[in-house]
């Protein structure tokens, strides 16, 4: 199949050459909001304001999230889609410099290229917008704005409520990091899926604890005590509920620790979040019984009162290569990232500052088959597994045949017994490096986005592998019917320090430097 370009893809492509600085200036301004999941306020309305002065129809708010949207262009179909991310990683701050220091001691930052990733996404589609209005081609394209992914939250909600139903075909992309740095795309893996569930344990019968109780008397154990004993207890059963073998993970979360400073009185309520990945629900299930009795012990034993409350579940992913092999072709007509001499010079003095020695070509500067990218993937994976790692994005898949991408330029090829520290790539986030990569990404999704619309078969091919693949039974989402997004729960709440005049509306803390 010919690798040249139709002219509609060139006009998409000329159009985000010259519109480039509008992406790279959505990319830096979101760089320096660094707003965490679900406090994403001005980075989404960035997104939105960038999409309506280009002729998109915007809504805001949807499914119940505030930082939320979902933008569109055209009419009739077919709906071709993609997703833009814009959420900051809490306690990953840093200034693009090559040596560690944060820009905010402990604050939010970028290291997988949130803030491109969203601002490409959408100068992707509206350059498709701007070849079906002057070319009069028929279709829609969309940009959803979905919050929070480091939290799985933006996505299961809006798959749940129903704002997914409509597309045709979703095409989406993520820069490449240390463990991933490739430019490919997906054929026949997927993202596993992610459970994050709320235990919240609350001492409200202090005085039927033993003795006089109160100040005086003996002390009950307490919420806090609660939660320790729950997180003791899951850790020693830990090595019964992850395959050793898959890279599949559990974490936790204190969100909420007593409420309490000093005083005598036991704390009333503390509440543990918990975070696990494996390939299969099945899996998940089983980890969450375990997890279930493990706090129900807990509670038991501290006197407390339990309450388990789902915050996400995101469902397995539905690979598509039809998509894949599309994207890969559209993304060998566009050609990897180049970098710059002082971009490369930049990464070398991150390397000697890290005491390594630096390398001549520290960037992937070359494309990966998807076929050679999976088999190294594959790896570190138990043969018959096509799933590895997580990502909310695995909730759009069961909605329309999704294709994924991948572009490097946040973060350095590896080396063997080398393991880069994430700062690297945070300082990266804040480089040109990641210009080069996300114009090579809003360039890939746009030319695979205008096939979509102009080729029929391309399409129709997409579609009959995802029925295939959805034959043996459709997986509904997992969030319960009738769950609110977690918008209520006290998450990470940041105000930017430096500027203490001007705190953006509806943040209110920070975590103060130590001294």
């Amino acid at each position: 199949m010919s690798l040249q370009l139709s002219s509609d893809q060139r006009a998409a492509l000329d159009f985000l050459d010259s519109h480039q600085g509008e992406m790279i200036e959505l990319s830096e301004q979101i760089w320096e909001f660094a707003e965490p999941g679900l406090r994403e306020y001005r980075s989404a309305k960035a997104h939105c304001e960038f999409l309506s002065r280009h002729g998109f129809s915007v809504e805001q708010g949807v499914a119940d999230l505030p930082t939320a949207f979902m933008a569109s262009y055209g009419s009739g179909r077919p709906v071709i889609a993609t997703y833009a991310e814009y959420d900051a990683t809490p306690g990953q701050s840093q200034k693009p410099v090559p040596y560690r220091e944060p820009v905010v001691p402990y604050g939010p930052g970028f290291t997988d290229a949130h803030h491109m990733l969203g601002a490409a996404a959408s100068a992707s589609a509206v350059a498709v917008a701007e070849v079906l209005r002057t070319r009069d081609l028929p279709g829609t394209v969309m940009v959803f704005g979905t919050p929070a992914e480091k939290l799985y939250v933006g996505k299961p909600y809006m798959a749940k409520a129903g704002c997914f139903d409509d597309v045709d075909a979703f095409l989406g992309w993520h820069p490449g990091h240390t463990t991933n740095n490739y430019n490919t795309t997906r054929l026949n893996l997927a993202s596993g899926s992610c459970y994050h569930i709320l235990f919240t344990f609350e001492c409200d019968k202090p005085w039927d604890w033993m003795g006089p109780g109160g100040l005086a008397g003996v002390r009950h154990p307490g919420a806090l005590e609660g939660v320790q004993v729950f997180y003791t207890i899951a850790k020693f059963m830990r090595d019964h509920m992850l395959a050793r073998t898959r890279g599949w993970s559990i974490n936790e979360f204190i969100m909420t620790g007593g409420q309490g400073t000093v005083d005598g009185w036991p704390p009333d309520i503390a509440q543990i979040l918990y975070e696990f990945h494996t390939p299969d629900v099945k899996s998940q299930e089983a980890i969450l019984k375990i997890l279930t009795n493990s706090a129900e012990t807990a509670a038991e034993l501290t006197h407390t009162r339990l309450s388990i409350r789902t915050v996400s579940k995101s469902r397995p992913g539905l690979p598509n290569a039809a998509l894949g092999r599309l994207l890969y072709r559209n993304l060998e007509r566009v050609g990897p990232p180049r970098f710059s001499d002082e971009e490369k010079a930049f990464a070398r003095e991150m390397m000697e500052d890290f005491g390594l020695s630096p390398l001549e070509e520290p960037f992937n500067e070359t494309l990966t088959p998807p076929e050679e990218a999976e088999a190294a993937h594959r790896q570190w994976m138990i043969p018959g597994d096509d799933h590895r790692g997580a990502d909310d994005s695995s909730e759009v898949t069961w909605h329309a045949p999704t294709g994924k991408l991948m572009v490097s330029g946040n973060a350095l090829v590896s080396q063997p017994d080398v393991s880069y520290p994430i700062w690297f790539e945070g300082a990266l986030c804040g480089t040109s490096a990641v210009h080069k990569m996300g114009l090579v990404a809003a360039k890939t999704l746009a030319a695979s986005m205008i096939e979509l619309f102009t080729d029929p078969s391309e399409l129709e091919a997409a579609t009959e592998e995802f029925a295939e693949r959805t034959k043996d039974g459709y997986l509904d989402s997992l969030i319960p019917d009738g769950q609110a997004p977690p918008t209520d729960l006290r998450w990470p709440q940041w105000i930017d320090n430096r500027y203490p005049d001007r705190p953006p509306e509806g943040i209110q803390w920070s975590v103060p430097p130590a001294q």
